[in-house]
């Protein structure tokens, strides 16, 4: 795939937000616009390709959603799919977001400390440094029960929380700190495109 890569980088390298790129620049390593091209092709191919098609293939039902506790086999989120109001907007997008709160294409996101750090873990008291790469599990923080309560593990379109905190587009809702993924609208659009035409094959003669 060598020669595909490559096509890829040409592309990238002749758009207009690499017109103006200094490639002497320290604050970017002295990088040259090649390196940066080529860092941001890997970085599409994880987000715009195969963070659409995990997601998708989520929403879609080709996954089902994971057998949490306290339940006896793994839901089948079509069943809820099939019940939908395909004209309604809100409703669908309610549904994608509850797909992917169940099961967070993106499980895990990082925060790195700004000052030094202690934690107690089972009786040991660990030191870490200023620096020290911290990973955050979004996919828990979507099934934490102290937050979304008792019936957490339970495929509901209805939840009062949950537009405005959802976690699986590294934010929290539309809040965020600059590095909300960058797809979700478009991730959004799509999808709520593709749940309202397939919905309707699926409900066809």
């Amino acid at each position: 795939h060598d020669d595909v890569i490559e096509k890829v980088i040409a592309v990238y390298m002749k758009s207009p937000a690499f017109e103006d790129y200094d490639e002497d620049n320290p604050k970017f390593f002295n990088m040259t616009k090649r390196e940066l091209a080529a860092s941001a092709s890997s970085i599409m191919r994880i987000a715009g390709v195969q963070g659409f098609y995990q997601t998708s293939k989520i929403v879609l039902g080709a996954f089902y959603m994971q057998e949490y506790p306290g339940q006896s086999e793994r839901f089948d989120q079509r069943t809820v799919w099939d019940k939908l109001n395909l004209t309604d907007t809100e409703e669908i997008q309610q549904y994608i977001m509850e797909c992917i709160r169940l099961d967070s294409p993106v499980s895990v996101t990082h925060h790195v400390a700004t000052e030094d750090f202690s934690v107690d873990m089972r009786g040991t008291t660990y030191d870490y440094p200023k620096g020290t790469k911290i990973a955050v599990p979004i996919g828990l923080g979507n099934l934490d029960p102290d937050f979304w309560g008792e019936d957490v593990y339970d495929f509901n379109i209805s939840r009062p929380k949950l537009k405005d905190n959802l976690l699986s587009f590294h934010s929290r809702g539309d809040e965020h700190a600059g590095r909300e993924c960058p797809g979700k609208k478009i991730v959004m659009k799509t999808l709520t495109q593709m749940v309202a035409r397939i919905g309707e094959v699926r409900r066809g003669p």
